[in-house]
């Protein structure tokens, strides 16, 4: 509004009403109240709606400036927003496809070493270099295949380990299924 106020048409139009009512109040105070209301009826009045209509049309034009600015801030935020957002997405999706490799990978070697387990090859060691919980994981599978082959070879000890590591996956297979008769033949663990 201050701007409005600032322009050069509506300080003359200003300027040329003060020195009018300036002349209108000394003509009130003159006695000539007929001329004073005829200044005031007459050109005070057309100075008056004049600078009215030319203040009100400032206004309008600065309105319509300020507006015009304001959308083109918001379409620049808007663009602005969904360049952010195009962005988390992307980064959501890189940061998803890194997570899901980053468990998957170990979770199949951990899958693989129980496969190779309950087939009976215990001669596969786990190395593990991670030490998050798919890494712990996979250092319980260690444990639990090297505590199997202990307890294998203190049941059993070992004349030929070649050969009994190489036979484990065959017994395993021809181990009978049921708990009652989970045992493998006396004749089987003698190779261990």
């Amino acid at each position: 509004m201050g701007a409005v106020l600032n322009r050069p048409e509506f300080l003359r139009e200003r300027e040329n009403y003060v020195a009018l009512s300036k002349k209108m109040f000394e003509l009130s105070r003159a006695g000539e109240k007929e001329q004073a209301l005829a200044l005031l009826n007459g050109e005070s009045l057309k100075l008056y709606n004049d600078s009215t209509a030319t203040l009100l049309k400032l206004n309008s034009d600065a309105a319509k400036e300020e507006t015009h600015n304001a959308e083109q801030i918001y379409v620049r935020a808007l663009w602005v927003e969904l360049a952010v957002a195009a962005l988390a997405a992307g980064l959501a999706v890189i940061a998803a496809f890194w997570l899901v490799r980053g468990i998957r990978g170990p979770l199949t070697q951990a899958v693989q070493v129980a496969d190779h387990v309950a087939g009976g090859d215990l001669s596969r060691a786990i190395h593990v270099q991670r030490h998050d919980e798919t890494g712990q994981l996979l250092l319980a599978l260690e444990r639990m295949r090297t505590s199997l082959v202990q307890t294998v070879r203190t049941v059993h000890p070992v004349r030929k380990p070649a050969v009994a590591m190489a036979k484990a996956p065959a017994l395993a297979h021809a181990a009978p299924k049921t708990v009652a008769s989970s045992r493998l033949a006396e004749d089987d663990w003698e190779t261990f």
